[in-house]
């Protein structure tokens, strides 16, 4: 995230005050206003409207959670510059801006318009103008950030990283491109989940099998999660919501898109997706364990459901947030995530300053070292020693 404080624009950068904003707390009043910009491309299906429009009505009705539906517009001609998905939500006694997030969408960005900003004075003026607007908050605070919305004045990159294929060519290429042992482990599998009765990779496009399916992909993941001791978030009542309305209402126009694999009345696994033209995002994924797991389930419904979309057109394979290894032998390329944490006000200026300390003591070599030592000796760090120079970070 960063660290430093939002900067300002220069008296003498007149594009960088050339900016209009409007803030609107019903995604009604601009869903046909950037409706445009969203079919004009988005950075991925997390930006698009059936995603949006879900969120809004699910986890942005929550009490805690105000929508801000930022129309960024260039002063004199009124072209559209940009569009905001946000939120102002109160968090540890904090009102903190941020994206349309909740923990769930992948990927944060910007919709852009044709005066989209291209250089750094004009995200500077249009940080200004957006900043001027915004109701009384204490800390704007962007994470995941993708495409050019990491131009914001004082993002960097994070720890965060998504993972893309490409496969422009063949689907047979791309399985001959894979590393040989993976190749045969699919292929094995594949056998294997052949033998039991009734086994068969489908694409669900009907509401009422969607939402059985979606029953026994949530089953199945809360049973993996309880099993590795962690909790279950998903259950949250607005949550759970939100994925319920986005099977019901985008299976059948393509915008969600949930595969499975079943023998008879079992679902072995399932996998939920978001899909925007060629753009496939893998959202949610469920295996069963016990004898499915020769099969290994998963991995399997991965392959087929990629295989089964790039023969409708999919070229893009996003496995979005996360480093597994699985994700690696597929040949995912890493994609680096930015952040911005900036103070609103006095009583933001707190949790800046202790995320700034918290960043210096994981890149400062002098640090990074001190710690080691410290926990080879088995001794545990207190707080953080001052810095050099009485940097504040």
């Amino acid at each position: 995230m960063s660290l430093a404080l939002p900067l300002e624009a220069t008296a003498g950068d007149a594009r960088a005050l050339a900016y209009d904003v409007a803030i609107a707390e019903d995604w009604a009043t601009v869903e046909d206003l950037w409706r445009p910009l969203m079919e004009a491309g988005v950075a991925s299906p997390f930006q698009d409207g059936a995603w949006l429009r879900t969120w809004y009505a699910t986890l942005g009705a929550c009490p805690h959670v105000t929508p801000l539906l930022v129309t960024v517009r260039e002063a004199g001609t009124g072209r559209i510059a940009l569009a905001l998905p946000w939120v102002l939500e109160r968090a540890g006694g904090l009102r903190v801006v941020g994206f349309a997030d909740g923990g769930i969408t992948d990927y944060n960005a910007a919709l852009l318009g044709p005066a989209a900003p291209s250089g750094p004075g004009a995200w500077a003026g249009i940080a200004k103008a957006v900043r001027a607007a915004l109701p009384p908050a204490d800390l704007l605070r962007l994470t995941k950030l993708v495409g050019p919305v990491a131009g914001w004045p004082g993002a960097v990159p994070t720890s965060l990283n998504g993972n893309l294929i490409r496969i422009d060519g063949p689907w047979e290429a791309f399985q001959r491109g894979l590393q040989r042992t993976f190749r045969k482990e699919i292929e094995r599998s594949g056998r294997v989940f052949a033998r039991h009765d009734g086994a068969a990779f489908r694409q669900i496009h009907d509401r009422t099998e969607g939402a059985a399916i979606l029953d026994a992909l949530e089953r199945l993941q809360r049973g993996r999660i309880a099993d590795l001791g962690l909790p279950y978030v998903l259950d949250d009542p607005a949550i759970a919501r939100h994925y319920r309305i986005l099977v019901e209402r985008g299976l059948h126009d393509g915008s969600v898109v949930l595969t499975a694999l079943t023998a008879g009345h079992e679902v072995v696994g399932a996998l939920l997706g978001l899909r925007t033209g060629e753009h496939y995002a893998m959202v949610r994924l469920a295996a069963a364990g016990g004898e499915w797991r020769n099969a290994s389930p998963g991995r399997l419904l991965i392959a087929r459901t990629m295989e089964h979309l790039h023969g409708q057109g999919a070229r893009t394979f996003d496995f979005t947030i996360g480093d597994y290894e699985y994700k690696r032998r597929f040949g995912v390329v890493s994609v680096p995530l930015a952040g911005v944490l900036a103070p609103l006000s006095a009583r933001g200026l707190v949790p800046w300053g202790v995320e700034g300390a918290r960043r210096v003591a994981r890149t400062q070599p002098w640090i990074v070292a001190l710690r080691r030592r410290l926990s080879a000796a088995g001794t545990k760090p207190g707080p953080a020693a001052p810095l050099p120079g009485g940097e504040d970070g």
